[in-house]
């Protein structure tokens, strides 16, 4: 008894039919990804920055336990001049709470005290290595950017107060001084407790670090309320503290620059969830 035996053909490739579904998926799936993702750079970009701000906390704490001298000093200045470097993040013309001041010749002993000597001078475009994150000063990188010794005749970076306390600074009144340093590579804790100077990549056109100075920032402050030597028990318990300069310059915490502002850890969760919860409810 024979058997016939039938060949099966073999199919080779998609029918047109099965290559349009795929092509459909494909388009609708990249319609939804293309859609996600500036959601997405933008929730990256939050989560590295609030990441390396404890990072540079700690690198700076261990230089200071580590070194006999203190803090790292040859930190950016932020100023050109006696204005606020003109290629900082600006939004509307100034970052919120920072301003120009001269130290009073206590704010530069307490700074002084604490190891913070010398600061690195910024300047504006020079051509060259000259670059708004990277390389900021008026010298080629194998010269090393110029110092100068920190004076009460200089211009430094202030914080207020209450933009320090909005962004988880602890402060006890007004009269609280903030200095604020650039984290730029020529900082000595740089090499030394963290490989180098990270630079924080806005989403947005406005904090391009190739335009703008996109650094994380030290805050450190030299003067604000200490316990009155006259005060005794049963005196106004509003004069158990006084205003006064710091013996020694404290080390606060890092921030980050955004575009018209400066932010702490608290502000990037905010940030995050809230981005979260836009993607949630669309």
């Amino acid at each position: 008894m024979t058997q016939s035996r039938e060949k099966k053909a073999v199919r080779h490739g998609l029918t047109l039919l099965e290559l349009v579904i795929v092509m459909t998926i494909l388009v609708a799936l990249a319609g939804i990804a293309v859609g996600m993702f500036p959601r997405l750079m933008g929730r990256a970009h939050i989560a590295s920055c609030a990441g390396n701000l404890p990072e540079l906390t700690k690198a700076i704490q261990m230089y200071e336990a580590t070194s006999m001298d203190g803090y790292p000093d040859r930190m950016d200045t932020l100023v050109v001049g006696n204005e606020l470097a003109p290629f900082l993040p600006f939004s509307n013309g100034e970052i919120r709470g920072v301003f120009v001041d001269e130290p009073t010749s206590d704010e530069v002993e307490a700074l002084d005290r604490a190891g913070i000597r010398q600061v690195t001078v910024m300047s504006t475009n020079s051509g060259g290595d000259w670059h708004a994150s990277f390389w900021p000063y008026n010298a080629s990188p194998e010269v090393g950017a110029p110092l100068q010794n920190i004076s009460d005749s200089m211009n430094l970076a202030f914080l207020d107060p209450g933009v320090a306390q909005a962004e988880g600074i602890s402060t006890n009144g007004p009269e609280d001084r903030f200095v604020v340093f650039g984290l730029g590579s020529p900082c000595r804790m740089f090499g030394r407790t963290i490989n180098e100077a990270p630079v924080h990549f806005s989403d947005g056109l406005d904090g391009n670090p190739n335009e703008r100075y996109m650094r994380f920032v030290a805050v450190f402050q030299v003067a604000g309320h200490v316990r009155n030597p006259d005060w005794v028990e049963g005196d106004d318990p509003a004069d158990e503290f006084i205003p006064s300069p710091y013996r020694r310059a404290r080390f606060r915490g890092v921030l980050s620059m955004h575009p018209g502002r400066l932010e702490g850890v608290g502000s990037h969760m905010e940030e995050y969830w809230e981005e979260v919860e836009a993607d949630q409810v669309q």
